[in-house]
């Protein structure tokens, strides 16, 4: 993700993704199917926006390929 645009659009990309999947309708299908079988959709629910969200937080780490470059004396370049 190179610009703070596509980091925002990521995020509301991921919220969107969990909205969607701990909604009402697919969580009351998964309870039907069972105990376990609702157990299994929340873990990897869970586990899909968790790998999101690192994605995301890789984006701004200090020193990435993704924070400006700056000369010594501090100024963009």
């Amino acid at each position: 993700m190179k610009t703070a645009s596509q980091r925002l659009a990521f995020a509301v990309f991921l919220f969107g993704v969990g909205g969607l999947l701990c909604n009402w309708p697919l969580l009351a299908v998964a309870v039907e199917a069972g105990l376990w079988p609702a157990a299994g959709y929340l873990a990897i629910a869970w586990g899909v926006l968790l790998a999101g969200l690192f994605l995301l937080s890789r984006a701004f780490l200090p020193g990435s390929e993704h924070e400006p470059h700056r000369r010594e004396n501090g100024e963009p370049g």
